[in-house]
């Protein structure tokens, strides 16, 4: 039992015996008993230094009734130390603390704004990460049909791969749209997957242009690599949205004019969970 409640219950004891009107012997028997000092008290404290604790007064007094002062316990209860402060430095891990992610920093690639929207070029396939798009929609409809409440539009002569995924838009002025018609869509998004034979695409949300840029990659195994990224454009109102890619007809670098890619991506929120 620590000294605090140690004296506590001696205190609530005598209370407690003064209450019963017991014999003057009996009481004065109690009082020495209850008087015998805890030895890491300031009643301890008061006895080595020559004087009586006055239990009812919680003093300490000499035997001419003058008060011995035990500055700065002067209760009768200890007066614990505080424990010390532990420096920032001192904690384990301190070394290297996991640093506060913002959106822009959690995932790599470029960020824009555009209005209220945030434009991220990401270069994962978004669909392995913690959150991926709740809908992802096959940019091939033909061989992999859409969703029911998504609805995709294009140009006629779209190139096809061979897997039922991939499509590209030949000429200048071809376009692919989709549209999804769930209330909740605030996150759109085309993930590209191009070569060298590609160039420059418009990407528009609603009408409105909100990333222009080139495609162009290298072939696939090569050293540059093929372009492959997830354009999202997030932070709009909750609703129905349609995404559109439009072939601009500019050479990418090596010739070609193409715009490859393979799904369209739409959610309730922006991608995220990234661990590289």
């Amino acid at each position: 039992m620590s000294s605090c409640r140690k004296v506590f219950v001696v205190s609530l004891l005598f209370s407690f015996l003064l209450a019963c009107n017991l014999p003057e012997k009996t009481l004065n028997f109690w009082m020495e008993y209850l008087a015998v000092p805890f030895n890491d008290s300031n009643v301890q404290k008061c006895v080595d230094q020559g004087g009586k604790w006055d239990i009812e007064l919680q003093k300490c007094t000499s035997d001419s009734g003058q008060e011995i002062p035990l500055s700065p316990e002067d209760d009768g209860l200890l007066v614990e130390e505080p424990a010390p402060s532990i420096a920032l430095d001192e904690l384990p891990g301190a070394e290297n603390p996991a640093p506060g992610l913002t959106i822009e920093e959690e995932l790599p690639g470029e960020v824009t704004i555009v209005g209220t929207a945030t434009v991220r070029l990401i270069p994962l396939d978004v669909r392995t990460l913690e959150t991926p798009p709740e809908i992802i929609v096959i940019a091939q409809y033909s061989t992999s049909p859409p969703p029911p409440n998504v609805t995709i539009e294009s140009v006629s002569n779209l190139w096809k791969s061979a897997d039922g995924e991939k499509i590209a838009l030949y000429n200048g002025g071809d376009w692919i749209e989709a549209t999804c018609h769930d209330l909740n869509i605030t996150a759109v998004g085309v993930r590209f997957e191009s070569d060298a034979n590609d160039g420059w695409v418009s990407v528009l949300v609603d009408g409105v242009e909100m990333w222009r840029g080139n495609i162009h990659g290298g072939a696939p195994g090569s050293e540059e690599g093929m372009f492959l990224h997830y354009l999202e454009v997030s932070g709009l109102e909750p609703g129905v949205h349609t995404i559109r890619v439009e072939n601009l007809g500019i050479d990418g670098g090596e010739g070609g004019d193409d715009a490859a890619m393979r799904y369209f991506g739409f959610s309730s929120m922006p991608v995220s969970g990234y661990e590289p």
